[in-house]
């Protein structure tokens, strides 16, 4: 079976790419090189996450853009078939993300798994704290909404766009507000 030219091309793209990146890890570290995968093409960032331990299943379209936070790997991070993470999406991989089949998580949404008081005093009464989040298959998350820590979606809800969702969302819901709340059931 041969390969055409554009396939070529692109398949030379994708490894120079993830070279570039690698590269970047070995002199610059880690944290520097996720600067760098910001600007990378969607299928180069794909190639270069299943590289660094993410587990990506068939079928997803992962946009650029996408900032990672708090990891020196990607292995928290576990993709379904079928599911779409938008663009300039932030997700905090303290912890697990686990996002199902079949899920849309669109752009400019934040996934936050853990927190941390820094330098302030509150540190004495809040502790440093840190939990997974988990979209179970067929979610949709709106636009520029925020999933903190310890919370699932709920196979087939629906997060409205610009929601905090800060507790456990039921399956077959649509949530929505800051903080979020039930608004309505799927029948």
């Amino acid at each position: 079976m041969k390969i055409g030219i554009g396939k070529k091309i692109r398949i030379l793209h994708t490894r120079l790419v993830y070279a570039s990146f690698w590269s970047r890890t070995k002199i610059l570290g880690f944290e520097s090189a996720l600067t760098y995968l910001k600007g990378v093409d969607k299928k180069s960032l794909s190639y270069i996450l299943m590289k660094f331990g993410a587990h990506i299943d068939s079928g997803c379209d992962i946009e650029s853009g996408l900032t990672f936070h708090n990891c020196v790997s990607f292995s928290n991070l576990k993709i379904g078939a079928n599911s779409h993470i938008g663009k300039n999406c932030f997700l905090d991989l303290k912890d697990k993300i686990e996002v199902e089949k079949n899920c849309t998580i669109s752009m400019e949404c934040k996934l936050i798994t853990h927190q941390d008081m820094g330098f302030s005093q509150l540190g004495e009464i809040y502790e440093k704290t840190h939990g997974p989040i988990k979209i179970c298959e067929n979610a949709y998350i709106g636009v520029g909404s925020t999933i903190l820590q310890n919370v699932e979606i709920g196979a087939s809800s629906i997060v409205a766009a610009g929601s905090l969702v800060k507790n456990r969302v039921p399956a077959n819901t649509i949530v929505g507000g800051i903080p979020a709340k039930i608004l309505k059931e799927i029948k």
